[in-house]
């Protein structure tokens, strides 16, 4: 009889987190920040934007978690997400349409 038993590894948690805003970062592309509710992501994982309009595959190209590059963010984190296949959202304003970053607060970004 064993002294120890092995379980079995516990089911990876679906990445899932919620974006409070969206900016442009020159030369960089566009960074919308997040808190992480639920498992983690890395570098060059694929992920879907939940939008009204539909889910918007996207690819996270960078993360930064507190201000440093990082190659994930957990569950708990506030990062900045750099997406590609994301194009920043625009309302009409003075002159033609300007930039519209909070109309993304509220959206989810989850893992497929």
């Amino acid at each position: 009889m064993p002294l120890f038993r092995r379980g079995e590894a516990p089911a990876p948690v679906p990445f899932r987190c919620t974006l409070s805003t969206a900016f442009t970062v020159p030369l960089r592309g566009i960074a919308v920040v997040c808190t992480v509710t639920a498992g983690s992501v890395v570098v060059g994982q694929p992920a879907r934007l939940l939008l009204p309009a539909g889910p918007l595959p996207v690819t996270v190209e960078r993360i930064e978690v507190r201000r440093r590059r990082s190659v994930r963010a957990d569950t708990g984190d506030e990062a900045a997400l750099y997406l590609s296949g994301l194009a920043m959202p625009t309302r009409p304003g003075s002159g033609g349409t300007v930039a519209d970053p909070e109309s993304l607060a509220g959206v989810e970004l989850v893992a497929p």
